[in-house]
């Protein structure tokens, strides 16, 4: 009982340092979208204007980086989490047969 405890918070935790992951991803993409919407709006303090295009480009590059890492993130996250659930649900069977439950499947052998 004190493994499947442990096994949980370990879920939880791994869950919460996804989910902060996404959202620090998600936060950067914001800062870049800022600075590309400030070099649009001609906010580029002492740049010229081929620097501006340049630096411009190199955001629009990391915000491409950073939304395919983003999409990529949630998608292997999402997987982890699904697979996480399927385990859970069949550590969940496994403690309830060591405390006198049975599981359909070790009826059926019976």
């Amino acid at each position: 009982m004190m493994l499947l405890k442990r096994y949980e918070e370990e879920q939880s935790i791994l869950i919460k340092e996804m989910t902060q992951h996404i959202m620090s991803l998600r936060k950067e993409i914001k800062g870049v979208e800022k600075l590309k919407d400030n070099i649009r709006m001609f906010d580029v303090g002492d740049m010229s204007e081929d620097a501006a295009k340049g630096f411009e480009s190199v955001l629009m590059r990391r915000s491409s980086e950073l939304e395919n890492s983003c999409q990529q993130a949630v998608s292997s996250y999402s997987a982890i989490v699904d697979e996480l659930e399927i385990e859970d649900t069949e550590q969940r069977v496994d403690s309830e047969g060591e405390n006198g439950f049975s599981s359909p499947e070790s009826e059926e052998e019976d």
